[in-house]
């Protein structure tokens, strides 16, 4: 099994347990979103050049919070898992869920 293939394996878990709550993402300094585990972390990143080619990849990160690699969606052929994945690590790590819920309740109470 290659690495892509590894890497593609985890992207695909990730996004089961994101899916079903699992797991709690959060935001990292450059806007992207991390997952770690006691010896490791994974980011889901995004990149918007000028030019408007979205680029969606995933960095793995060692114990020490060194990044060791970075793989693309196209090497991992995860391009739709990854897209779906940063949003909704997105959506957990900034508390969007939460916060919508609390303004439909306010809302509520308000009328």
């Amino acid at each position: 099994m290659t690495i892509e293939d590894k890497v593609a394996a985890i992207v695909d878990r990730l996004l089961e347990k994101t899916l079903r709550n699992e797991i709690k993402w959060e935001q990292s300094f450059d806007g992207n979103f991390r997952y770690s585990f006691p010896d490791s972390s994974v980011e889901i990143c995004r990149e918007e050049p000028a030019d408007g080619a979205v680029s969606l990849g995933v960095i793995l990160y060692d114990g020490r919070g060194r990044q060791v690699d970075i793989l693309w969606a196209d090497r991992l052929n995860r391009r739709d898992e990854l897209d779906r994945l940063f949003a909704l690590a997105k959506k957990d790590a900034l508390g969007l869920n939460e916060m919508v819920d609390t303004m439909l309740a306010d809302l509520q109470r308000a009328s």
